[in-house]
């Protein structure tokens, strides 16, 4: 029950030990007496979700982080690795369950907040990747709609519409992240993919919108990277 600065990490210590001797009760006991006494230590937080990770306890695991997040909207971590875990849930499960719209506006809301909270790339990257991913799935589908009958065309011509919809809500974003990395003094070859990345997002995205000017500036800046 000591509390002095310089135990801090006892306390962590001792929970990641119990934890990895499977022994949940010296482990949430330790927990608890941190949580009480460094009650700012996201370590804490970490340990807790980690858990109910491992469980793949979606339900809990979810409700964690709403709660953790009502009580600190404005942290990274947890807006973050929240719309992570939806991100990742999102690509294993069926793209046609009933409940993907909804992970979808909840993945977007809490890259906002994370995008808010950081100034750092990773939020507004995986924000891009979601959104053209999606904008891809509708292009593609839209081009797989065959057939001269007007209820075929019409379909066509709604997912082609509703793909460029979301190419326009990812365009600002990718370019906030063009923008960013040009702003680097020095890109390092991780960071050059993701740079390069965004660039042939953009450049597919004008051309399917048919702003050749646009398109074929990026794809100059895309083939230019490719000497740094």
């Amino acid at each position: 029950n000591v509390a002095a600065k310089d135990y801090e990490s006892i306390y962590e210590y001792l929970v990641e030990y119990y934890s990895k001797k499977n022994d949940k009760v010296n482990m949430d006991l330790m927990l608890e007496k941190g949580k009480k006494l460094y009650p700012v230590n996201a370590y804490w937080t970490n340990i807790q979700l980690k858990e109910l990770a491992d469980k793949k306890d979606t339900v809990a695991l979810y409700a964690k982080y709403d709660e953790m997040l009502a009580k600190n909207p404005k942290n990274f971590d947890l807006a973050y690795g929240y719309a992570a875990e939806i991100y990742n849930s999102i690509l294993k499960r069926d793209s046609r369950d009933a409940d993907v719209l909804v992970k979808s506006e909840k993945l977007q809301e809490l890259l906002k907040m994370a995008i808010a909270a950081d100034t750092g790339i990773d939020a507004t990257l995986l924000m891009v990747n979601h959104l053209f991913n999606k904008a891809a799935d509708l292009l593609n589908a839209s081009n797989l709609t065959k057939g001269n009958k007007p209820e075929d065309v019409k379909k066509k011509n709604e997912l082609k519409a509703q793909s460029i919809q979301l190419m326009d809500k990812t365009i600002p974003y990718a370019e906030a992240a063009v923008k960013y990395y040009e702003g680097l003094p020095k890109l390092t070859p991780f960071n050059k993919a993701n740079y390069k990345i965004m660039l042939s997002h953009l450049a597919e995205m004008y051309g399917v919108k048919n702003d050749a000017k646009k398109a074929a500036e990026y794809n100059a800046k895309d083939k230019a990277a490719d000497k740094m």
